[in-house]
C-alpha cells in the first residue's frame, strides 16, 4: 500500500512539474505578443502623430486620412461612401472626426474566431 501512495505521489509530482514548465512557456509566449502588441501600437501612434493633421475638433481631412490610414484620398472616400465613417461637410470640403477613422482601424483589427 504505502509503495501504490508513493507511486501516486511521484505520479502527481511529475504532473506539477510539466505543468509548472509548461505554464512558463505559455507565459513567456504571452509576454512577447503583449511586447510586439505594445511595439505595433507606439509604432501606429507615431506613424500616425508625424504625418497626419488633426484639428482641436478631431477633424482630419482626406488626404490627412489618407496618410493617416496609409491607403489614398480615393480609398479614404470609398470607404466613407461604405459607412465606415461619416463625410462632414465644411465650408466647402469634406472632413472626417478622427475617433470615427480610428473606430474603423479597430474593427479591422479584431481577432477572428476559428472553429474548432
Amino acid at each position: 500500500m504505502t509503495a501504490t501512495i508513493n507511486l501516486d505521489l511521484l505520479n502527481v509530482d511529475m504532473f506539477l512539474e510539466q505543468k509548472e514548465k509548461s505554464d512558463k512557456v505559455l507565459l513567456e509566449i504571452i509576454r512577447a505578443q503583449q511586447a510586439k502588441i505594445k511595439e505595433l501600437e507606439e509604432l501606429a501612434g507615431f506613424r500616425s502623430a508625424q504625418k497626419a493633421k488633426v484639428s482641436e475638433a478631431g477633424l482630419i481631412t482626406p488626404k490627412d486620412a489618407a496618410k493617416y490610414l496609409g491607403i489614398s484620398e480615393y480609398q479614404v472616400r470609398e470607404a466613407a461612401k461604405r459607412g465606415y465613417y461619416h463625410e462632414i461637410p465644411w465650408n466647402g470640403n469634406v472632413l472626417y472626426h478622427i475617433n470615427e477613422i480610428n473606430g474603423y482601424i479597430q474593427s479591422c483589427l479584431k481577432p477572428k474566431l476559428k472553429a474548432m
